[in-house]
């Protein structure tokens, strides 16, 4: 069982190894508190300590220190040493649903990564339980959302 849930999400990354001197773009397939998959670094290997650099939307570039636990193929899994803790804090931002609760398309798609679902109906419930729990403003109103 795994220590921190994951959250699939392909996000671009810098990732640098420090063993080869060697910096690649490549993507976490999904990341959590604790590490993350890379995509793109077949050159890593186990036990190779790496710097991968995180840019999102949400919160400044994120440079974060870790380990390659396991490499296959193209595909490693990063586990994080030696995080700080305003790290800490910021990968918990990025790793939280944001929504201003103006658009219920917007708030399916930024909440569809925490959301295990493969069928129509099954969105179809999702969709009409977020729009009952916070229903779409009207145009103007600018009171805030449940959602950052």
């Amino acid at each position: 069982m795994r220590a921190h849930p994951r959250l699939s999400r392909r996000h671009p990354i810098e990732i640098y190894c420090e063993a080869r001197q060697q910096k690649i773009d490549g993507y976490a397939e999904n990341i959590s508190a604790g590490g993350m998959l890379v995509a793109g670094a077949a050159c890593m290997r186990k036990d190779d300590l790496v710097s991968i650099t995180l840019h999102s939307e949400i919160v400044p570039a994120l440079v974060l220190k870790g380990s390659v636990v396991r490499q296959d193929g193209s595909h490693c899994a990063v586990s994080f040493v030696e995080i700080s803790p305003t790290i800490t804090k910021q990968l918990q931002e990025l790793l939280t649903p944001h929504w201003d609760g103006h658009d219920l398309l917007e708030g399916v798609i930024r909440i569809s990564p925490w959301i295990e679902e493969n069928s129509l109906a099954g969105w179809m419930r999702y969709t009409s339980l977020l729009a009952e729990w916070h229903p779409v403003r009207r145009r103007g109103d600018t009171s805030p959302g449940p959602y950052r």
